[in-house]
C-alpha cells in the first residue's frame, strides 16, 4: 500500500479520438524535470477510436501502479481509474480516468471526479490530448516565476504549430515580444489573445476560480476572463510547446451556429453571476465578432436571440449603442468578406487564362 504525495502542481488533460497523438502528449508530462511531485490526470470520453487502450498500454509500459492507501474509488458506474507512478521520473504520477460513456455528448461535467481527489495542488498546468511539450523544463520554469511574483496569477509562453494535413510545422510569435523580448505581462486590459490551453499554468486558488468550476458551461474564454480580474499575467517567450491542427477533436462535427449558441449561453450564464460592466463588454463583443458570419450563414434566429439576450443584461443607452455597432459590424464584415470572394475569384481566373 502506497500513500500519494501532496502534489504540489495538477496537469489537467482532457481527452477524446486522440489515439494517433496522446502518447506524444503523455511524452511530454513524463519528460517534465522538476523539483516538486505532480500529477498528471488524463480524463478519457469514452474514446471510440482505441485511445483508450493506448494509454492503457503506455500506463503498463512506463508505470508502476499503486495500491493506494485512501478511498479513490477506483471503479465506478462512470469510470475506470489507475493511478501510478512514473518508472524513470520518481515527480511524475498519472491518474487516469477511463469513462465508461461520453459524457459531453450529453452534458455530464467531466472534470468533477477530478475535483474530488487531485484538487489540493497550489498550481494547475492543462493541455489537450492532442497537442504536447517538447521543453522538458516547462513546467519548473513557469513555477518558479509564479513563486517569485506573488502579485502574477498565471503564466503562459509561446507555442509552436503543426498543421497534421500538411505535416508543416511553423511559429507565429506574438507581435507584443517584438517590444518586450524578455517577457510581456498583461492583464485583462489586454485585448490580444496570448493564453493557450498548452500553454498555462496558473495558482489553483485564484479569485473566481471556485465561481468559474462551479458554471456549467466551462468554456477558455470564460476562463480568461475570471484570470484577467484576479490579476496578472506574464507570457514567456520561450517556446515549449506544439498545437495540434487537426479535424478531429471534442467539438469536431459542431457547426459554426450551434457553437456560437453554446457560447451565448456561457456569456448568459457569466452575465447571471458576474453582473459587471466587464462581463457585459465580453458578451456584446462576441456577438460584434461575429455577426458577419451569422449573417452569411443565415443564422437569423441566433441574432435575434443574441439581441434579446444583450438587451436583458445592459442599460437602455448601452443597448441603442450596441445596435448601431452591431449594424455597423455588419455591414463591414459582410462587405469585406464579398471583396475577399471577389477578389480570390479574380486572381483564379486570371491564374486560369494565362
Amino acid at each position: 500500500m502506497f500513500d500519494l504525495p501532496q502534489f504540489f502542481l495538477k496537469v489537467e488533460c482532457a481527452t477524446f479520438n486522440h489515439a494517433p497523438y496522446i502518447v506524444e502528449t503523455m511524452n511530454g508530462f513524463c519528460m517534465q524535470e522538476t523539483n516538486f511531485p505532480f500529477v498528471c490526470v488524463i480524463i478519457d470520453d469514452a474514446s471510440n477510436d482505441g485511445e483508450q487502450q493506448v494509454i492503457n498500454q503506455y500506463l503498463q509500459e512506463n508505470f508502476d501502479s499503486l495500491n493506494v492507501s485512501k478511498d479513490y474509488e477506483i471503479s465506478t458506474d462512470d469510470y475506470n481509474l489507475k493511478i501510478g507512478r512514473n518508472r524513470t521520473n520518481d515527480n511524475c504520477y498519472f491518474a487516469v480516468y477511463f469513462l465508461k460513456y461520453n459524457h459531453y455528448s450529453i452534458k455530464k461535467d467531466r472534470m468533477a471526479y477530478d475535483l474530488k481527489i487531485f484538487n489540493d495542488v497550489k498550481y494547475i498546468a492543462t493541455c489537450e490530448g492532442d497537442d504536447y511539450w517538447t521543453d522538458p523544463l516547462k513546467l519548473q520554469k513557469q513555477v518558479d516565476f509564479l513563486e517569485s511574483h506573488s502579485d502574477y496569477v498565471l503564466c503562459c509562453h509561446e507555442t509552436k504549430r503543426y498543421d497534421q494535413d500538411s505535416g508543416k510545422m511553423y511559429y507565429q510569435k506574438h507581435d507584443v515580444l517584438n517590444q518586450y523580448p524578455e517577457g510581456y505581462s498583461f492583464d485583462k486590459k489586454y485585448s490580444g489573445w496570448l493564453i493557450q490551453t498548452l500553454t498555462n499554468v496558473f495558482r489553483a486558488d485564484f479569485e473566481g476560480y471556485t465561481t468559474f468550476l462551479a458554471m456549467k458551461n466551462r468554456y477558455d474564454i470564460i476562463f480568461y476572463y475570471f484570470i484577467g480580474k484576479a490579476g496578472k499575467c506574464f507570457l514567456m517567450p520561450d517556446i515549449m510547446s506544439v498545437y495540434r491542427i487537426h479535424n478531429g477533436g471534442i467539438c469536431s462535427g459542431s457547426d459554426f451556429i450551434s457553437f456560437y449558441m453554446t457560447l451565448l449561453g456561457a456569456y448568459q450564464e457569466l452575465n447571471d453571476i458576474d453582473k459587471s460592466h466587464d462581463a457585459q463588454t465580453l458578451l456584446k463583443n462576441q456577438i460584434l465578432h461575429n455577426i458577419g458570419n451569422l449573417i452569411f450563414l443565415r443564422g437569423w434566429k441566433a441574432i435575434a436571440t443574441s439581441v434579446e439576450v444583450t438587451k436583458s443584461y445592459v442599460s437602455r443607452y448601452d443597448f441603442f449603442v450596441f445596435l448601431i455597432k452591431l449594424h455597423y459590424n455588419g455591414v463591414i464584415q459582410v462587405v469585406g468578406s464579398l471583396y475577399n470572394i471577389l477578389k480570390n475569384k479574380v486572381v483564379r481566373n486570371s491564374i486560369t487564362t494565362s
